[in-house]
């Protein structure tokens, strides 16, 4: 029962350090160019990640279209939509 216990709280400590991806779900933007929309909360994530995944997508470059922020319970979800130039 002991080693379980042990396994299972280092299994739970590594998953404070995970680094997951961003999912970029693509669309068209208003001016007829590639946009992505992306959801960055949950462990590991923060704003910063969606702007890393908006750099990889959008290599030349993105405007902005939309970044909420929304705090439930203290827990912050933020989202960012952005259009590839």
């Amino acid at each position: 029962m002991r080693p379980f216990v042990l396994l299972t709280a280092l299994l739970l400590a590594g998953c404070g350090t995970m680094d997951p991806e961003v999912n970029a779900n693509k669309f068209t933007g208003p001016n007829g160019r590639p946009a992505y929309a992306m959801m960055c909360n949950g462990i590991g994530q923060s704003i910063a990640r969606c702007y890393q995944t908006a750099d990889s997508v959008c290599p030349a470059g993105y405007d902005v279209l939309e970044h909420t922020t929304i705090a439930l319970g203290g827990n912050p979800r933020e989202t960012l939509s952005v259009e590839c130039r």
